[in-house]
């Protein structure tokens, strides 16, 4: 009569500590190193995302809860304006040019930012810090527009 026959378990070391070792099987072992990495990576979203909630201006303005502080429109005849992008602002907020004008936009915020219109008709695409971008404006008319990654942050071009 034959014997019956035993499958045999494949075998791994899964080391838990500097002189602790357990034998488990393979399989185990490798879906314990997923739900470990799984763990750290979701542990590192967690601490990452709560750090936002410090309630600092700069946070404040990410989520779109902060008050700016006024600015007096600028109302300009130069067919060259500039706009800073700093702060988490842009800086003339609100600015008249005449039709014809160059705008430039200048980010010197250390995180990237961008220009949209509102309809999305035009935008300046992602800027990186020390990163510009040049827009001409040659049709009348009031440019609502925005930065996309920061929506609090909002201003407006006037083309006369």
């Amino acid at each position: 009569m034959s014997e019956p026959h035993t499958r045999r378990r494949r075998l791994a070391w899964l080391q838990l500590g500097r002189d602790t070792a357990l034998k488990i099987p393979r399989r185990t072992k490798g879906r314990l190193v997923k739900a470990g990495a799984a763990a750290a990576v979701l542990s590192v979203l967690l601490i990452t995302s709560s750090a936002c909630l410090d309630g600092t201006p700069m946070h404040q303005a990410m989520r779109g809860s902060r008050d700016l502080p006024p600015q007096t429109p600028v109302v300009t005849e130069a067919s060259e304006v500039t706009i800073e992008i700093a702060a988490y602002d842009f800086t003339p907020r609100d600015v008249t040019v005449l039709a014809g004008a160059t705008v430039t936009w200048s980010n010197r915020d250390e995180v990237p930012h961008d220009a949209t219109e509102e309809g999305k008709t035009w935008t300046t695409g992602m800027l990186k810090q020390g990163q510009f971008r040049d827009l001409a404006f040659s049709s009348p008319g009031n440019y609502e527009y925005f930065c996309t990654i920061h929506p609090s942050m909002r201003a407006r071009i006037t083309v006369l």
